[in-house]
């Protein structure tokens, strides 16, 4: 007998697809990733430092700093932050006003006798780079049980090489990143019926900061209370450390703090907010219009506009938990997802262009044809291309650059969330099962 050789079959024309989209998504994800870490190493980072700010405060023994500024908000610094950022003879340094539960800088003071504000923020940037593809995995492999199709990574080339809000998220090395990597944590436990840890994951993302306690919403919808029961406890035990560890009167100093935070209104190309746009529109300097610089602008907050950016705000979480009701547990899932994100950035006060990236990261997923045919892949293509096309580089840049900064960047960056809440509220194309 003559000795057979083995031969392996050829690669079949689906897992070569799958191949090589994975290889297109690896190569978006390490340009990206070159091109930001070379940029933004040994940066200083303006809302991180905040945060650094704050807990080398506590380190120097000066636990005014943590909530030190001034009586309207957005206009500068208070005088003690202002000291301290300067002491780290940084050129150029700045940093913005505190606005986080007091817990996270008692636990990262004794941190700053040791670490310098730059290295860091190096740290910080490395960890937000991982979560952010660690996300994109999660969402692929988790909602979808599936490789990428060559259109899910056309999406993600799009959205992370062609928008304004990946670029911003690392330019703040924002730790909004780590927040919507615990909501889709949160969301997958959810999914694959691990109600534990899916409420603790939105315990500990509102314990970090307020708002991801909306998500605890999407378990109340489905009636899981055990899920919802999770969120809550683990909340409030969140909470309940804090006041130990930092004591009463810094929680008041925090309330007090996010009542300054919330007496003005932001006028800014990078605050997405409806209530802001709508206030660049009517305020002039004798309503108390404040231009602070150039790039910016500071208006007291109208009540009424207040009150009804609220209502707004419950309205559109209400519907679309209510109109994806009929969907499967991942399809509303996910546009449950996509529209409280998109619901907390429009009708908030304050909705940064960094916060985009949980929109624009759930893209790639809604493309994906289990999804897409259950949602409609008109719909689907539609939204995402007008999110895409509005967040853009050409948009956001060339629009700066207009005489009037504020409106046009901004009533583009409306229109993108408009759209993509109109997609979270569609329900199913074919009816569920």
């Amino acid at each position: 007998m003559t000795d057979a050789t083995h031969v392996s079959p050829p690669h079949t024309g689906p897992q070569l697809a799958a191949r090589n989209a994975w290889l297109m998504c690896g190569s978006v994800m390490a340009l990206f990733a070159t091109v930001m870490l070379q940029i933004y190493w040994n940066t200083w980072a303006i809302d991180l430092a905040a945060l650094y700010i704050a807990a080398a405060g506590l380190a120097q023994g000066i636990p005014e700093a943590v909530y030190d500024s001034e009586p309207i908000f957005w206009a500068a610094t208070g005088p003690i932050t202002t000291a301290l950022t300067d002491s780290y003879g940084v050129a150029g340094a700045k940093s913005s006003s505190y606005v986080y539960p007091p817990l996270w800088a008692h636990l990262l003071a004794p941190l700053t006798n040791h670490i310098a504000p730059l290295a860091f923020f190096n740290a910080f940037l490395v960890i937000h780079m991982a979560l952010l593809w660690g996300g994109f995995f999660l969402l692929w492999r988790s909602f979808c049980n599936a490789t990428p199709t060559f259109a899910s990574a056309g999406i993600l080339a799009l959205a992370v090489l062609g928008t304004e809000p990946f670029v911003a998220l690392f330019l703040y090395n924002q730790p909004q990143m780590i927040l919507v990597c615990l909501v889709i944590t949160s969301m997958l436990f959810y999914t694959r019926g691990w109600m534990i840890a899916a409420g603790l994951c939105i315990g500990l993302a509102a314990a970090i900061k307020i708002t991801p306690a909306v998500f605890a919403l999407i378990f109340l919808a489905d009636r899981n209370y055990r899920a919802f029961a999770a969120a809550t406890l683990s909340g409030l035990a969140l909470l309940a450390l804090s006041i130990a560890v930092a004591g009463m009167d810094m929680h008041w100093a925090f309330l007090s703090q996010l009542d300054r935070f919330g007496q003005y209104a932001l006028i800014w190309h990078n605050n997405l907010s409806l209530e802001a746009f709508i206030t660049s529109l009517i305020a002039t300097p004798a309503t108390g219009l404040i231009s602070s610089e150039s790039s910016y602008a500071v208006a007291p907050m109208i009540p009424a506009l207040r009150v009804a950016g609220h209502a707004a705000l419950v309205a559109a979480i209400a519907l679309v938990l209510w109109r994806t009701r009929n969907h499967t547990l991942l399809a509303r899932t996910v546009l449950r997802m996509l529209g409280l994100w998109c619901a907390l950035i429009l009708l908030s006060s304050t909705g940064w262009s960094h916060y985009m990236i949980a929109p624009l990261m759930l893209l790639p997923i809604l493309v994906m044809p289990t999804l897409a045919a259950q949602i409609g892949r008109t719909r689907v293509w539609v939204a995402s291309t007008i999110a895409l096309l509005c967040n853009s580089h050409l948009i956001s840049f060339g629009l700066v650059a207009k005489p009037d900064p504020f409106s046009w960047p901004v009533a583009f960056g409306i229109l993108s969330l408009f759209a993509l809440l109109w997609l979270a509220m569609s329900k199913p194309h074919h009816k569920a099962l």
